[in-house]
C-alpha cells in the first residue's frame, strides 16, 4: 500500500502497476502514498530521523520520489511519516516543504497524512510530530486519519468511533 525507504533514501519498490491501471480505467488519479516504512515493513523512527536529519538522504528521497512520479502515472504523493517526535517536528515541515518545491513546477501535488490530535499541545510522539498550522502551510493538502483509536494494542473500541472523529 506504500513505499518506504531504505537508510540511504532510495525507495522500497512495490508492484503497484495493475493498481495504478485499474485506478485509472475506474476515473481515479492514483496517488503515491510515501511513508517511513523500512524494508520490515514496520514504521520506523531511527528511519524517519535519518531522513529528516541527514540532507544527503533526504536529497536522495526527494529524488527518488520524484523519479518514481515521472515514471508511472501518479498525480501527486501523500507523505505519511508517524511517530517522528517533537525533535523532529521542524524538520518534518521543511522536508515536506523542500519536497513540494521540487514536484510542485512539475505539476505534482504534496499531500500530508496526519494524526488525528484535538488541540496543538496534545502529547506523544505520534501527535507532536505533527504541526498541523506549519504542515497545512507547506503542503497542497492535509488528510486527517481519523482511524487511529481502536487498534490491537489499545483499549477496545471502534476504529473511527463517530464521536472521536467529529472532535
Amino acid at each position: 500500500f506504500t513505499y518506504g525507504f531504505r537508510p540511504d533514501g532510495e525507495l522500497i519498490d512495490i508492484d503497484d502497476g495493475e493498481l495504478i491501471s485499474l485506478a485509472r480505467q475506474y476515473g481515479v488519479a492514483p496517488v503515491l502514498h510515501l511513508s517511513s516504512l523500512g524494508e520490515d515493513g514496520l514504521f520506523s523512527v531511527a528511519l524517519a530521523t535519518r531522513a529528516l536529519q541527514n540532507m544527503e538522504v533526504q536529497t536522495q528521497l526527494i529524488a527518488s520520489v520524484k523519479q518514481k512520479l515521472q515514471q508511472t502515472d501518479y498525480v501527486g504523493v501523500d507523505v505519511d511519516f508517524e511517530y517522528v517526535g517533537r525533535d523532529n517536528a521542524q524538520a518534518y515541515v521543511d522536508f515536506i516543504r523542500r519536497l513540494r518545491e521540487e514536484l510542485s513546477p512539475l505539476g505534482y501535488f504534496v499531500w500530508v497524512a496526519l494524526a488525528p490530535k484535538v488541540r496543538d499541545d496534545q502529547e506523544g510522539a505520534l501527535y507532536e510530530g505533527h504541526p498541523y498550522r506549519a504542515l497545512g502551510e507547506v503542503s497542497d493538502a492535509a488528510l486527517l486519519m481519523t482511524y487511529e483509536w481502536g487498534y490491537a494494542y489499545g483499549p477496545a473500541m471502534a476504529v473511527s468511533p463517530l464521536n472521536q472523529v467529529r472532535r
